[in-house]
Parts: structure tokens; C-alpha cells; sequence
């Protein structure tokens, strides 16, 4: 029983460093990429910004691959309003887009503070542990709002234990199936 769940203490832990250090990574990434932004759009710099790294974190936190924008183009008379991808554009110092980019590059980073921090804390640690189930079901790719879900976590909660307290008897009981 005490081997059992010390392997699934194991595989949470690793899990967690695994989780702590891609969440590091992504802040270092977005506070890196934030004050690059800033000092390459005020000149003070002359390291361009990586748009490659951009779009990676764009894509995790918001779920997609774009940001439209309204570009508008003209003077009084004529005036051309067309829609600009804003994270194909970045980085621009263009005075209508910037803004959009600026406010993108705090939200980005502000998610990944919070995630990075959220790891730090024990509470996340064992929150992994009580919820591995429901946790292994969202790597399976099982959604994990519905019934099953909860019934299986129950299933596993309840099960898991049972097997390593009647071990010898559950071994016992499939020997003696399968000799007759």
C-alpha cells in the first residue's frame, strides 16, 4: 500500500517540476519579451523583439493564432479601414497598433505570473495529488466536467486503496480463478 501511493506521489511530483519549470520558462519568455518591446518602441534599444516567441505565448494564452485589429488608413475625406493581424505585426511601432500590442504583452505576462506563482504554493502541489485522476483524464484528453469523470475519480479514490490493503487476497482470489 505505502508503495503505491509513494508512486504516485512520484509521478505528481514529476509532473509538478515539469509544470513549474515550463511555467518559468514562460514568464522569464514574457517578462523578457515585455521589457525588449518597451525599449525597442522607445529607441533606446536596438534588439528587435522575437515575434516567434510572440505568437508561442499569444497561442497559450489566448487559443488562437490572431488578433484582428481595424486598421484605419487615410485623412477626413478618404478614409480606408482595413483588418491587420496584430501578432503577425508585432513588433511595430505603428501608432494605432502598438497600443493593442502593449496591452497583449501586460495580459501575457500578468497570466503567466499568476500561473508561475500558483505553482509555487504547497496548496498547488496537493491539489495535483487529490485530483490526479481527474488530472490523468485531461491528459487522456476525457473531458473532465462531466459524471464519468467524477464517478471515475470516485472509482479511483475508492478502488486504489482497497487493492493495496487486500492485495494478498485479491492475488489469492485471481490465482484460484484461473487454476480451475
Amino acid at each position: 500500500m505505502f508503495y503505491f501511493f509513494l508512486w504516485i506521489l512520484f509521478v505528481i511530483f514529476v509532473q509538478y517540476c515539469y509544470e513549474y519549470s515550463t511555467y518559468k520558462t514562460h514568464y522569464n519568455q514574457a517578462k523578457k519579451l515585455k521589457e525588449s518591446y518597451e525599449k525597442w518602441f522607445t529607441n533606446s534599444s536596438n534588439d528587435r523583439p522575437n515575434n516567434a516567441i510572440f505568437k508561442e505565448l499569444y497561442k497559450i494564452v489566448y487559443n488562437q493564432e490572431i488578433h484582428p485589429l481595424s486598421y484605419k488608413k487615410g485623412n477626413r475625406a478618404i478614409l480606408e479601414i482595413k483588418p491587420i493581424d496584430v501578432v503577425a505585426s508585432f513588433p511595430t511601432c505603428d501608432k494605432q497598433v502598438a497600443p493593442t500590442i502593449f496591452t497583449l504583452l501586460d495580459n501575457i505576462y500578468d497570466h503567466f505570473y499568476i500561473e508561475f506563482e500558483k505553482r509555487k504554493t504547497f496548496k498547488y502541489f496537493i491539489d495535483l495529488y487529490i485530483f490526479a485522476p481527474r488530472n490523468l483524464l485531461t491528459w487522456l484528453g476525457i473531458p473532465v466536467n462531466n459524471i464519468l469523470s467524477k464517478i471515475l475519480s470516485l472509482i479511483f479514490w475508492i478502488i486504489s486503496p482497497a487493492i493495496t490493503i487486500f492485495r494478498e487476497q485479491l492475488i489469492n482470489w485471481i490465482m484460484n480463478l484461473f487454476s480451475k
